[in-house]
Protein backbone atom coordinates (compact mmCIF):
# COMPACT_ATOMS: atom_id res chain seq x y z
CA UNK A 1 0.00 0.00 0.00
CA UNK A 2 2.90 2.34 0.73
CA UNK A 3 4.21 1.77 -2.78
CA UNK A 4 0.78 2.52 -4.21
CA UNK A 5 0.54 5.79 -2.27
CA UNK A 6 4.02 6.74 -3.37
CA UNK A 7 3.12 6.07 -7.00
CA UNK A 8 -0.02 8.19 -6.75
CA UNK A 9 1.86 11.07 -5.12
CA UNK A 10 4.67 10.89 -7.68
CA UNK A 11 2.20 10.91 -10.54
CA UNK A 12 0.36 13.90 -9.10
CA UNK A 13 3.60 15.83 -8.55
CA UNK A 14 4.76 15.06 -12.11
CA UNK A 15 1.52 16.26 -13.68
CA UNK A 16 1.51 19.35 -11.49
CA UNK A 17 5.08 20.19 -12.51
CA UNK A 18 4.22 19.75 -16.17
CA UNK A 19 1.19 21.99 -15.89
CA UNK A 20 3.05 24.63 -13.90
CA UNK A 21 6.00 24.84 -16.28
CA UNK A 22 3.73 25.03 -19.29
CA UNK A 23 0.93 27.04 -17.69
CA UNK A 24 1.00 29.85 -20.24
CA UNK A 25 0.95 27.49 -23.24
CA UNK A 26 -1.81 25.42 -21.67
CA UNK A 27 -3.99 28.48 -21.17
CA UNK A 28 -3.55 29.47 -24.82
CA UNK A 29 -4.64 25.98 -25.79
CA UNK A 30 -7.81 26.25 -23.68
CA UNK A 31 -8.70 29.69 -25.03
CA UNK A 32 -8.37 28.61 -28.66
CA UNK A 33 -9.96 25.17 -28.26
CA UNK A 34 -13.44 26.11 -29.47
CA UNK A 35 -12.32 27.82 -32.68
CA UNK A 36 -9.73 25.14 -33.29
CA UNK A 37 -12.38 22.42 -33.33
CA UNK A 38 -14.31 24.32 -35.98
CA UNK A 39 -11.23 24.83 -38.14
CA UNK A 40 -10.25 21.18 -37.91
CA UNK A 41 -13.74 19.99 -38.80
CA UNK A 42 -14.06 22.33 -41.77
CA UNK A 43 -10.55 22.19 -43.21
CA UNK A 44 -9.48 18.58 -42.84
CA UNK A 45 -12.76 16.65 -42.59
CA UNK A 46 -11.81 14.96 -39.38
CA UNK A 47 -15.36 14.47 -38.18
CA UNK A 48 -16.42 15.12 -34.60
CA UNK A 49 -14.31 15.54 -31.52
CA UNK A 50 -14.77 12.59 -29.20
CA UNK A 51 -14.53 12.10 -25.47
CA UNK A 52 -11.54 9.95 -24.60
CA UNK A 53 -12.67 6.82 -22.71
CA UNK A 54 -9.16 6.14 -21.40
CA UNK A 55 -8.74 9.24 -19.24
CA UNK A 56 -8.41 8.69 -15.50
CA UNK A 57 -11.61 10.66 -14.85
CA UNK A 58 -13.69 8.62 -17.30
CA UNK A 59 -12.26 5.33 -16.07
CA UNK A 60 -13.16 6.25 -12.48
CA UNK A 61 -16.72 7.08 -13.51
CA UNK A 62 -16.95 3.82 -15.42
CA UNK A 63 -15.70 1.88 -12.40
CA UNK A 64 -18.32 3.44 -10.15
CA UNK A 65 -21.04 2.56 -12.68
CA UNK A 66 -19.85 -1.03 -12.81
CA UNK A 67 -19.94 -1.24 -9.01
CA UNK A 68 -23.58 -0.11 -9.05
CA UNK A 69 -24.44 -2.85 -11.53
CA UNK A 70 -22.35 -5.61 -9.98
CA UNK A 71 -21.27 -5.51 -6.34
CA UNK A 72 -19.25 -8.68 -6.80
CA UNK A 73 -16.59 -6.59 -8.56
CA UNK A 74 -15.18 -5.79 -5.15
CA UNK A 75 -13.94 -9.38 -5.06
CA UNK A 76 -11.43 -8.46 -7.74
CA UNK A 77 -9.48 -6.69 -5.03
CA UNK A 78 -9.44 -3.26 -6.69
CA UNK A 79 -10.88 0.11 -5.81
CA UNK A 80 -11.50 3.41 -7.58
CA UNK A 81 -8.58 4.93 -5.68
CA UNK A 82 -6.23 2.63 -7.57
CA UNK A 83 -7.18 4.18 -10.91
CA UNK A 84 -4.20 6.52 -11.21
CA UNK A 85 -2.29 7.80 -14.28
CA UNK A 86 -0.26 5.20 -16.15
CA UNK A 87 0.18 7.19 -19.40
CA UNK A 88 0.08 10.81 -20.62
CA UNK A 89 -1.55 12.25 -23.73
CA UNK A 90 0.89 14.91 -24.97
CA UNK A 91 0.94 17.67 -27.56
CA UNK A 92 4.45 18.70 -28.62
CA UNK A 93 5.30 22.11 -30.06
CA UNK A 94 8.61 21.77 -31.96
CA UNK A 95 10.02 25.14 -33.02
CA UNK A 96 12.45 24.02 -35.72
CA UNK A 97 13.96 21.07 -37.59
CA UNK A 98 16.32 20.19 -34.74
CA UNK A 99 13.48 19.86 -32.23
CA UNK A 100 11.35 17.94 -34.71
CA UNK A 101 14.22 15.50 -35.28
CA UNK A 102 14.56 14.99 -31.51
CA UNK A 103 10.96 13.80 -31.43
CA UNK A 104 11.43 11.59 -34.48
CA UNK A 105 14.51 9.90 -32.99
CA UNK A 106 12.56 8.78 -29.93
CA UNK A 107 11.17 5.51 -31.27
CA UNK A 108 9.34 4.73 -28.01
CA UNK A 109 7.57 8.09 -28.09
CA UNK A 110 6.42 7.57 -31.70
CA UNK A 111 4.88 10.97 -32.40
CA UNK A 112 2.24 11.51 -35.10
CA UNK A 113 1.01 14.83 -36.58
CA UNK A 114 -2.68 14.23 -35.81
CA UNK A 115 -4.54 14.40 -32.45
CA UNK A 116 -6.12 11.27 -31.04
CA UNK A 117 -9.45 12.71 -29.92
CA UNK A 118 -11.28 12.90 -33.29
CA UNK A 119 -13.23 10.17 -35.06
CA UNK A 120 -11.23 10.84 -38.27
CA UNK A 121 -14.15 9.89 -40.49
CA UNK A 122 -13.18 10.81 -44.07
CA UNK A 123 -9.71 11.99 -43.04
CA UNK A 124 -7.35 11.89 -46.04
CA UNK A 125 -4.09 11.70 -44.10
CA UNK A 126 -2.85 15.21 -44.91
CA UNK A 127 -3.06 17.86 -42.22
CA UNK A 128 -1.35 20.93 -40.87
CA UNK A 129 -2.73 22.51 -37.71
CA UNK A 130 -4.19 25.95 -38.62
CA UNK A 131 -2.94 27.35 -35.32
CA UNK A 132 0.69 26.39 -36.00
CA UNK A 133 2.92 29.39 -36.86
CA UNK A 134 4.28 29.46 -40.41
CA UNK A 135 7.81 28.15 -40.69
CA UNK A 136 7.44 25.73 -37.75
CA UNK A 137 6.75 22.00 -37.88
CA UNK A 138 3.10 21.20 -37.26
CA UNK A 139 2.20 20.04 -33.76
CA UNK A 140 2.99 16.44 -32.88
CA UNK A 141 1.03 14.12 -30.59
CA UNK A 142 1.94 11.09 -28.53
CA UNK A 143 0.71 8.77 -25.80
CA UNK A 144 3.57 7.75 -23.54
CA UNK A 145 3.98 5.91 -20.27
CA UNK A 146 4.28 8.11 -17.22
CA UNK A 147 7.96 7.51 -16.41
CA UNK A 148 9.31 7.98 -19.94
CA UNK A 149 12.11 10.55 -20.22
CA UNK A 150 10.92 13.13 -22.77
CA UNK A 151 13.07 15.01 -25.32
CA UNK A 152 13.81 18.66 -24.62
CA UNK A 153 10.89 19.98 -26.69
CA UNK A 154 8.00 22.09 -25.41
CA UNK A 155 4.83 20.12 -24.78
CA UNK A 156 1.38 20.31 -23.20
CA UNK A 157 -0.17 17.56 -21.11
CA UNK A 158 -3.60 17.14 -22.67
CA UNK A 159 -4.75 14.45 -20.24
CA UNK A 160 -3.68 11.67 -17.91
CA UNK A 161 -4.70 8.16 -18.91
CA UNK A 162 -5.33 4.80 -17.29
CA UNK A 163 -4.15 1.94 -19.55
CA UNK A 164 -2.33 -0.47 -17.21
CA UNK A 165 -1.97 -3.41 -19.60
CA UNK A 166 -0.31 -1.77 -22.60
CA UNK A 167 2.45 -4.00 -23.99
CA UNK A 168 5.15 -1.36 -23.53
CA UNK A 169 4.41 -0.79 -19.82
CA UNK A 170 6.62 -2.03 -16.99
CA UNK A 171 5.85 -5.28 -15.15
CA UNK A 172 5.90 -3.68 -11.70
CA UNK A 173 2.96 -1.43 -12.55
CA UNK A 174 1.09 -4.34 -14.17
CA UNK A 175 1.42 -6.34 -10.97
CA UNK A 176 0.04 -3.40 -8.99
CA UNK A 177 -2.98 -3.26 -11.28
CA UNK A 178 -3.34 -7.03 -11.64
CA UNK A 179 -6.77 -7.02 -10.07
CA UNK A 180 -8.08 -4.88 -12.92
CA UNK A 181 -7.21 -7.63 -15.36
CA UNK A 182 -10.31 -9.53 -14.26
CA UNK A 183 -12.63 -6.63 -15.00
CA UNK A 184 -10.71 -4.72 -17.71
CA UNK A 185 -12.91 -5.70 -20.66
CA UNK A 186 -16.04 -4.64 -18.77
CA UNK A 187 -14.40 -1.46 -17.48
CA UNK A 188 -13.18 -0.42 -20.93
CA UNK A 189 -16.56 -1.12 -22.52
CA UNK A 190 -18.41 0.81 -19.80
CA UNK A 191 -16.15 3.83 -20.32
CA UNK A 192 -16.62 3.65 -24.11
CA UNK A 193 -20.39 3.69 -23.55
CA UNK A 194 -20.30 6.51 -20.98
CA UNK A 195 -18.28 8.71 -23.36
CA UNK A 196 -20.74 8.16 -26.22
CA UNK A 197 -18.32 6.17 -28.38
CA UNK A 198 -20.09 2.81 -28.47
CA UNK A 199 -21.17 1.42 -31.83
CA UNK A 200 -22.18 -2.23 -32.10
CA UNK A 201 -20.64 -2.59 -35.57
CA UNK A 202 -17.25 -1.28 -34.39
CA UNK A 203 -17.08 -3.22 -31.13
CA UNK A 204 -14.97 -6.39 -30.93
CA UNK A 205 -16.20 -8.69 -28.12
CA UNK A 206 -13.58 -10.13 -25.72
CA UNK A 207 -13.84 -13.58 -27.31
CA UNK A 208 -12.41 -12.05 -30.51
CA UNK A 209 -10.40 -9.08 -29.25
CA UNK A 210 -8.03 -11.34 -27.32
CA UNK A 211 -6.83 -12.48 -30.71
CA UNK A 212 -7.20 -9.17 -32.54
CA UNK A 213 -3.89 -7.62 -33.41
CA UNK A 214 -4.32 -5.32 -36.47
CA UNK A 215 -2.50 -6.84 -39.41
CA UNK A 216 -2.51 -6.79 -43.19
CA UNK A 217 -0.52 -5.64 -46.21
CA UNK A 218 0.16 -2.26 -47.83
CA UNK A 219 0.66 -2.28 -51.58
CA UNK A 220 0.29 -0.21 -54.73
CA UNK A 221 0.26 -0.92 -58.44
CA UNK A 222 3.39 0.02 -60.32
CA UNK A 223 2.76 0.75 -63.99
CA UNK A 224 5.64 -1.53 -65.04
CA UNK A 225 5.88 -4.18 -62.33
CA UNK A 226 2.30 -4.62 -61.12
CA UNK A 227 1.31 -4.96 -57.46
CA UNK A 228 4.17 -4.13 -55.12
CA UNK A 229 4.27 -4.35 -51.31
CA UNK A 230 5.45 -1.14 -49.59
CA UNK A 231 8.41 -2.09 -47.35
CA UNK A 232 9.55 -0.50 -44.07
CA UNK A 233 6.72 2.07 -43.92
CA UNK A 234 5.48 3.34 -40.55
CA UNK A 235 2.03 2.07 -39.54
CA UNK A 236 -0.06 3.90 -36.95
CA UNK A 237 -3.34 2.56 -35.57
CA UNK A 238 -5.51 4.01 -32.84
CA UNK A 239 -8.90 4.12 -31.22
CA UNK A 240 -8.87 7.42 -29.34
CA UNK A 241 -5.65 7.46 -27.24
CA UNK A 242 -5.30 3.70 -27.34
CA UNK A 243 -2.63 3.62 -30.06
CA UNK A 244 0.21 1.52 -31.40
CA UNK A 245 2.83 1.84 -34.13
CA UNK A 246 4.74 -0.61 -36.25
CA UNK A 247 6.46 -1.05 -39.62
CA UNK A 248 5.77 -3.10 -42.70
CA UNK A 249 8.10 -5.97 -43.56
CA UNK A 250 10.10 -6.20 -46.77
CA UNK A 251 7.00 -7.46 -48.61
CA UNK A 252 4.65 -4.80 -47.20
CA UNK A 253 2.96 -7.01 -44.57
CA UNK A 254 2.54 -5.85 -40.98
CA UNK A 255 1.22 -6.97 -37.60
CA UNK A 256 0.73 -4.44 -34.81
CA UNK A 257 1.85 -5.55 -31.35
CA UNK A 258 -1.22 -4.25 -29.53
CA UNK A 259 -4.62 -5.76 -28.74
CA UNK A 260 -7.78 -3.76 -29.44
CA UNK A 261 -11.45 -4.21 -28.59
CA UNK A 262 -12.66 -1.63 -31.08
CA UNK A 263 -12.13 -0.79 -34.74
CA UNK A 264 -8.95 1.23 -35.20
CA UNK A 265 -8.07 4.08 -37.52
CA UNK A 266 -5.23 3.10 -39.83
CA UNK A 267 -2.50 5.32 -41.32
CA UNK A 268 0.62 4.68 -43.39
CA UNK A 269 3.51 7.14 -43.19
CA UNK A 270 6.17 6.96 -45.89
CA UNK A 271 9.01 7.24 -43.42
CA UNK A 272 11.43 5.17 -41.36
CA UNK A 273 14.80 5.60 -39.69
CA UNK A 274 16.59 5.60 -43.06
CA UNK A 275 14.37 7.69 -45.34
CA UNK A 276 11.41 10.08 -45.00
CA UNK A 277 9.24 11.49 -47.79
CA UNK A 278 7.67 14.91 -47.18
CA UNK A 279 4.58 16.13 -48.96
CA UNK A 280 4.00 19.51 -50.63
CA UNK A 281 5.86 22.47 -52.01
CA UNK A 282 6.48 23.91 -48.54
CA UNK A 283 7.09 20.55 -46.92
CA UNK A 284 10.37 21.75 -45.42
CA UNK A 285 8.34 24.16 -43.28
CA UNK A 286 5.37 21.91 -42.63
CA UNK A 287 7.32 18.76 -41.79
CA UNK A 288 4.31 16.72 -42.88
CA UNK A 289 5.37 13.23 -43.88
CA UNK A 290 3.60 11.93 -46.96
CA UNK A 291 0.92 9.55 -45.75
CA UNK A 292 -2.06 7.42 -46.65
CA UNK A 293 -5.18 7.02 -44.51
CA UNK A 294 -6.82 3.62 -44.82
CA UNK A 295 -9.93 4.42 -42.75
CA UNK A 296 -11.16 1.94 -40.15
CA UNK A 297 -10.08 -1.67 -39.92
CA UNK A 298 -11.37 -4.54 -37.77
CA UNK A 299 -9.76 -7.64 -39.26
CA UNK A 300 -6.81 -8.44 -41.50
CA UNK A 301 -6.83 -5.84 -44.29
CA UNK A 302 -4.93 -5.33 -47.52
CA UNK A 303 -4.60 -1.63 -48.31
CA UNK A 304 -4.13 -0.65 -51.93
CA UNK A 305 -2.71 2.84 -52.50
CA UNK A 306 -4.29 3.67 -55.83
CA UNK A 307 -6.86 6.33 -55.06
CA UNK A 308 -4.65 9.31 -55.94
CA UNK A 309 -1.57 9.84 -58.08
CA UNK A 310 0.31 11.85 -55.47
CA UNK A 311 0.13 8.98 -52.96
CA UNK A 312 1.31 6.51 -55.62
CA UNK A 313 4.17 8.90 -56.30
CA UNK A 314 4.98 9.04 -52.58
CA UNK A 315 4.97 5.23 -52.47
CA UNK A 316 7.31 5.14 -55.47
CA UNK A 317 9.71 7.61 -53.86
CA UNK A 318 9.56 5.62 -50.63
CA UNK A 319 10.40 2.49 -52.62
CA UNK A 320 13.38 4.31 -54.15
CA UNK A 321 14.65 5.29 -50.70
CA UNK A 322 14.28 1.70 -49.48
CA UNK A 323 16.17 0.35 -52.48
CA UNK A 324 18.91 2.96 -52.13
CA UNK A 325 19.54 2.06 -48.49
CA UNK A 326 19.24 -1.70 -48.97
CA UNK A 327 20.78 -2.09 -52.43
CA UNK A 328 23.87 0.10 -52.44
CA UNK A 329 25.84 -2.43 -54.46
CA UNK A 330 28.80 -2.21 -52.06
CA UNK A 331 29.15 1.58 -52.16
CA UNK A 332 29.55 3.33 -48.84
CA UNK A 333 27.25 6.31 -49.10
CA UNK A 334 25.20 6.67 -45.93
CA UNK A 335 24.04 9.63 -43.91
CA UNK A 336 25.79 9.94 -40.56
CA UNK A 337 22.93 11.66 -38.75
CA UNK A 338 19.24 10.99 -39.23
CA UNK A 339 17.25 9.75 -42.20
CA UNK A 340 17.42 10.81 -45.82
CA UNK A 341 14.80 13.55 -46.26
CA UNK A 342 13.12 14.14 -49.62
CA UNK A 343 10.36 16.63 -50.36
CA UNK A 344 7.99 16.38 -53.30
CA UNK A 345 5.40 18.62 -54.93
CA UNK A 346 3.04 16.61 -57.10
CA UNK A 347 0.57 18.49 -59.27
CA UNK A 348 -2.23 16.25 -60.53
CA UNK A 349 -3.52 18.83 -63.01
CA UNK A 350 -0.06 19.27 -64.51
CA UNK A 351 1.67 15.91 -65.19
CA UNK A 352 4.99 16.75 -63.64
CA UNK A 353 6.85 16.22 -60.42
CA UNK A 354 9.40 18.28 -58.53
CA UNK A 355 11.97 16.94 -56.09
CA UNK A 356 13.85 18.68 -53.35
CA UNK A 357 16.38 17.46 -50.90
CA UNK A 358 16.87 19.21 -47.62
CA UNK A 359 20.37 20.11 -46.52
CA UNK A 360 20.73 22.45 -43.55
CA UNK A 361 17.54 24.25 -44.48
CA UNK A 362 18.43 24.75 -48.15
CA UNK A 363 16.05 23.39 -50.75
CA UNK A 364 17.44 22.47 -54.16
CA UNK A 365 15.06 21.97 -57.08
CA UNK A 366 16.47 18.87 -58.71
CA UNK A 367 14.18 17.77 -61.48
CA UNK A 368 10.87 18.35 -63.19
CA UNK A 369 9.81 15.19 -65.02
CA UNK A 370 6.86 13.73 -66.90
CA UNK A 371 4.62 11.56 -64.74
CA UNK A 372 6.09 8.06 -64.93
CA UNK A 373 6.84 5.54 -62.17
CA UNK A 374 10.30 4.64 -63.51
CA UNK A 375 11.30 8.26 -63.96
CA UNK A 376 10.04 9.17 -60.48
CA UNK A 377 12.01 6.27 -58.98
CA UNK A 378 15.15 7.19 -60.93
CA UNK A 379 14.87 10.88 -60.08
CA UNK A 380 14.52 10.02 -56.39
CA UNK A 381 17.69 7.89 -56.55
CA UNK A 382 19.45 10.79 -58.29
CA UNK A 383 18.25 13.18 -55.59
CA UNK A 384 19.37 10.92 -52.74
CA UNK A 385 22.79 10.51 -54.33
CA UNK A 386 23.10 14.28 -54.59
CA UNK A 387 22.16 14.57 -50.93
CA UNK A 388 24.91 12.12 -50.04
CA UNK A 389 27.49 14.25 -51.84
CA UNK A 390 26.32 17.33 -49.93
CA UNK A 391 25.98 15.83 -46.47
CA UNK A 392 28.06 12.71 -46.22
CA UNK A 393 31.04 12.39 -43.92
CA UNK A 394 34.17 14.05 -45.26
CA UNK A 395 36.06 10.93 -44.22
CA UNK A 396 34.75 9.41 -47.45
CA UNK A 397 34.13 12.34 -49.75
CA UNK A 398 35.95 15.49 -50.78
CA UNK A 399 33.98 18.63 -50.01
CA UNK A 400 34.97 20.53 -53.15
CA UNK A 401 33.76 18.11 -55.83
CA UNK A 402 32.96 20.06 -58.95
CA UNK A 403 29.52 19.97 -60.58
CA UNK A 404 30.64 17.76 -63.44
CA UNK A 405 31.94 15.05 -61.13
CA UNK A 406 28.80 15.14 -58.97
CA UNK A 407 26.49 14.89 -61.99
CA UNK A 408 28.47 11.95 -63.37
CA UNK A 409 28.22 10.11 -60.09
CA UNK A 410 24.53 10.83 -59.52
CA UNK A 411 23.63 9.66 -63.03
CA UNK A 412 25.69 6.51 -62.57
CA UNK A 413 24.09 5.52 -59.23
CA UNK A 414 20.64 6.31 -60.63
CA UNK A 415 21.27 4.00 -63.57
CA UNK A 416 22.70 1.16 -61.45
CA UNK A 417 20.03 1.00 -58.73
CA UNK A 418 17.04 1.81 -60.92
CA UNK A 419 18.04 -0.72 -63.59
CA UNK A 420 18.26 -3.36 -60.87
CA UNK A 421 14.65 -2.61 -59.88
CA UNK A 422 13.21 -1.85 -63.33
CA UNK A 423 14.70 -4.15 -65.93
CA UNK A 424 16.01 -2.48 -69.11
CA UNK A 425 15.88 0.96 -67.51
CA UNK A 426 17.87 3.70 -69.22
CA UNK A 427 18.67 6.67 -67.03
CA UNK A 428 16.95 9.90 -67.99
CA UNK A 429 20.21 11.50 -66.95
CA UNK A 430 22.12 9.38 -69.46
CA UNK A 431 19.71 10.40 -72.20
CA UNK A 432 20.48 14.00 -71.37
CA UNK A 433 24.20 13.43 -70.89
CA UNK A 434 25.03 11.09 -73.78
CA UNK A 435 26.60 13.91 -75.75
CA UNK A 436 28.59 15.38 -72.87
CA UNK A 437 31.32 14.36 -70.46
CA UNK A 438 28.59 13.60 -67.91
CA UNK A 439 28.02 10.19 -69.51
CA UNK A 440 31.50 8.91 -68.61
CA UNK A 441 30.62 7.09 -65.37
CA UNK A 442 27.59 5.35 -66.87
CA UNK A 443 29.72 4.19 -69.79
CA UNK A 444 32.36 2.87 -67.39
CA UNK A 445 29.71 1.01 -65.40
CA UNK A 446 28.21 -0.45 -68.57
CA UNK A 447 31.67 -1.73 -69.49
CA UNK A 448 31.96 -3.72 -66.26
CA UNK A 449 33.30 -1.29 -63.65
CA UNK A 450 31.32 -1.65 -60.40
CA UNK A 451 30.01 1.30 -58.42
CA UNK A 452 32.37 0.27 -55.66
CA UNK A 453 35.41 0.51 -57.97
CA UNK A 454 34.31 3.87 -59.34
CA UNK A 455 33.61 5.23 -55.87
CA UNK A 456 36.98 4.07 -54.52
CA UNK A 457 38.89 5.76 -57.33
CA UNK A 458 36.67 8.85 -57.35
CA UNK A 459 37.97 9.76 -53.89
CA UNK A 460 41.33 10.59 -55.48
CA UNK A 461 39.98 13.42 -57.62
CA UNK A 462 37.91 16.56 -57.20
CA UNK A 463 37.57 18.01 -60.71
CA UNK A 464 37.01 16.02 -63.86
CA UNK A 465 37.66 19.11 -65.95
CA UNK A 466 41.21 19.24 -64.65
CA UNK A 467 43.35 17.41 -67.26
CA UNK A 468 45.81 16.16 -64.66
CA UNK A 469 43.08 14.71 -62.43
CA UNK A 470 41.25 13.31 -65.46
CA UNK A 471 44.39 11.36 -66.40
CA UNK A 472 45.01 10.36 -62.79
CA UNK A 473 41.49 8.94 -62.54
CA UNK A 474 42.01 7.02 -65.78
CA UNK A 475 45.34 5.56 -64.66
CA UNK A 476 43.90 4.46 -61.30
CA UNK A 477 41.22 2.46 -63.15
CA UNK A 478 43.89 0.68 -65.21
CA UNK A 479 45.39 -1.08 -62.20
CA UNK A 480 45.14 -4.84 -62.57
CA UNK A 481 43.70 -4.62 -66.09
CA UNK A 482 45.00 -6.35 -69.23
CA UNK A 483 46.74 -4.42 -72.03
CA UNK A 484 43.63 -4.61 -74.21
CA UNK A 485 41.45 -3.26 -71.39
CA UNK A 486 43.96 -0.46 -70.80
CA UNK A 487 43.80 0.46 -74.48
CA UNK A 488 40.01 0.46 -74.34
CA UNK A 489 40.13 2.81 -71.34
CA UNK A 490 42.45 5.18 -73.24
CA UNK A 491 40.03 5.29 -76.16
CA UNK A 492 37.03 5.70 -73.87
CA UNK A 493 38.52 8.61 -71.93
CA UNK A 494 39.72 10.28 -75.14
CA UNK A 495 36.20 9.97 -76.60
CA UNK A 496 34.48 11.52 -73.57
CA UNK A 497 37.19 14.09 -73.09
CA UNK A 498 36.23 15.61 -76.45
CA UNK A 499 32.56 15.90 -75.51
Amino acid sequence: MKKLCYYAVAATMFLAACNESLNEATEVEKDSNESNVEQISNKSHWGNKIEDPYTVDHMRLAFKELMKKNNSLSKAGVSVEQIEPTHLHLKFIPKNEEEYDLLEKDTILNVVPIPFDYDLEGFDGIYRDPECPEGQPTYQYAVVRLNHKLPNVEYIVLDSLFMPFEDDYDQETISKKAGFKRIWDDLELESIKLTGNFNEEDYIPPSLSKRYYPNGKVEYTDDYIGKVGVPNAKIHVNFSTHSHNGYTNSDGTFKINGRFSYKVHFHVYFKNNDCAIYNGLRAYEQYEAASYSGGRMITCNNFHIDESLDKKAAATMHMAGYNYVNNLLNIKQRLDNGPIKLCMDYNNSNPSMHFWYRNSGNIVDLVNIIRDRRREFGAAINAITGLMLECYSKDHYISNYDTLLQENWRACVEQAITAKYYKNYTSSSFEAYNKTTRGLFIELMNRGYSLYTLESNMKKIAKLEDKKQWDSFKESLKNGRSNSERATLDNLFNYWRKK
